[in-house]
């Protein structure tokens, strides 16, 4: 349905289009939710490897997402914060990066993936920050999802090596050097736990207001314990750590 629709989209609005972006990325999303949930279903073991038209689509998905934001991050820059469909693109680019993220994380490429999830923070801040009505369902998904996004910088720093520099296929620039990585980790895990609690707090004033938060409730909830997993792997590293120190000591 997606790729029909994207190619009528394409021939009535042209390839670089807003509408087109739009169907680009939900055809990639689309995509790799399908080959994710079939790859849930069949995983009975640790590792499950791809047949190659699952890797085909895999890669179909991630190239219409990297050209849904091309597109998204052209008109941005050709009218330079202007426009009736700004708040729309705003919310386009942080989402399509997370994306991309999900997609460079199943395929285990977690540098990329690190990179991706960290470009999408400065627009989740921005749109924390923007907000006027601190007391609505928009503000309290706003802080939830820059939540989110801290968490996936974390998990995704989490799954590259230690002691390795972290570095996107992208570009040769070190994202995390080797030796820091666990401090960046922390750094955002802190920044992660620091946000959910103010989310916390903002769905107890939501409710005061009389406000139905149940979906928004449930996501936060999820995010509870995607943290309180990695608090619980960042344990198990420093209890590892201290281990060595012991045997070394003696």
């Amino acid at each position: 349905m997606f790729a029909s629709l994207l190619e009528e989209t394409r021939i009535k609005y042209g390839e670089t289009s807003l509408e087109a972006a739009a169907c680009y990325y939900e055809y990639g999303h689309s995509l790799f939710c399908g080959l994710s949930a079939c790859d849930a279903e069949k995983n009975d073991s640790s590792t499950t490897k791809l047949l190659k038209a699952d890797n085909d689509d895999l890669a179909l998905a991630l190239e219409m997402m990297e050209t849904a934001f091309a597109v998204i991050d052209q008109h941005c820059e050709e009218q330079n914060g202007t426009g009736s469909i700004e708040s729309w693109v705003d919310e386009q680019r942080p989402r399509i990066l997370v994306g991309i993220g999900d997609v460079l994380s199943f395929q285990n490429k977690h540098a990329d993936a690190v990179d991706a999830y960290i470009r999408a923070v400065p627009f989740r801040q921005e749109a924390v920050e923007r907000a006027t009505n601190k007391i609505t369902l928009d503000y309290l998904k706003r802080r939830r999802l820059l939540t989110e996004t801290f968490i996936l910088v974390t998990e995704a720093l989490l799954a590259c090596p230690l002691g390795v520099d972290v570095i996107a296929s992208s570009s040769p620039t070190i994202l995390v050097k080797g030796e820091e990585k666990l401090d960046y980790v922390r750094g955002y895990y802190e920044k992660a736990r620091d946000e959910l609690q103010e989310t916390v707090l903002l769905m107890g004033t939501v409710a005061a207001a009389g406000l139905d938060f149940q979906s928004e409730k449930e996501d936060v909830c999820f995010l509870a314990t995607m943290l309180m997993g990695i608090g619980n792997t960042l344990s198990d590293i420093d209890y590892d750590e201290n281990m060595k120190s012991i045997a070394v000591a003696h």
